[in-house]
């Protein structure tokens, strides 16, 4: 099991694709982020042996508790309104840009408040079951990947970057996840893939991964790391 220590400073003293690279194969970086972006959840889960990362959007209306089916281990994450997380017998409460990790086929939402709460849900499921929205919407679904062995950190980083700026998501053997949930951005990966993404677009990518914003506007991105 790897343990997650976030070298905050050290971070921010890297800058570009090849030197944070460097740094991760030399030891010294353990977190997914750098810069100015921020690991908001995280657990640690073992996977199955093929797996498809999952994205769906679901709109839940005041008043009742949602049963979503998440599949697997992953994040729920907050996009409008405030709900609460019931895994068990805990209890959390999350506000936009806010989230949480399960390990759990299901998890149980509460919207707060008189207006529907829209949520994502972001999981690894097997590959039979990717193109399963349930009632939600459906995002995305990802080709299957062979997953790594035993126990691992799943990680969720966010960052908004202005105009002109960029920021490297950290990957491993499983592909990097990448949700954009405001304006649009510009994603290039080790292996060379490049794509655009926008707002409610996402896609996978192998290796690390730099995130630079397209247009002249603020953009938020979502990256989801299985970790080493």
């Amino acid at each position: 099991m790897r343990i997650a220590l976030v070298l905050g400073c050290a971070l921010c003293s890297l800058s570009g694709l090849s030197f944070v690279t460097q740094a991760l194969q030399s030891g010294e970086i353990f977190s997914p982020a750098s810069g100015h972006a921020q690991v908001i959840a995280q657990g640690v889960a073992t996977m199955p042996d093929e797996a498809a990362w999952r994205v769906v959007f679901h709109s839940i209306d005041p008043g009742a508790a949602a049963e979503l089916p998440t599949g697997g281990p992953g994040f729920i994450l907050v996009d409008t309104g405030g709900v609460v997380v019931e895994e068990g017998e805990q209890s959390t409460l999350l506000a936009p840009a806010e989230a949480s990790f399960h390990a759990s086929p299901t998890s149980h939402v509460i919207p707060i408040g008189e207006r529907p709460a829209g949520v994502f849900t972001l999981d690894v499921v097997p590959p039979d079951a990717a193109d399963d929205a349930g009632d939600g919407i459906p995002v995305f679904a990802s080709d299957p990947f062979q997953a790594p062995d035993g126990t691992r950190d799943v990680d969720l980083v966010r960052d908004l970057l202005e105009p002109g700026e960029s920021t490297t998501v950290i990957g491993n053997t499983a592909p990097v996840l990448v949700l954009v949930t405001l304006g649009a951005v510009r994603a290039e990966a080790t292996d060379g893939s490049t794509a655009s993404l926008r707002v409610g677009e996402a896609g996978t990518f192998s290796g690390d991964v730099v995130l630079t914003p397209e247009g002249q506007v603020p953009s938020t991105v979502i990256a989801a790391v299985i970790g080493r």
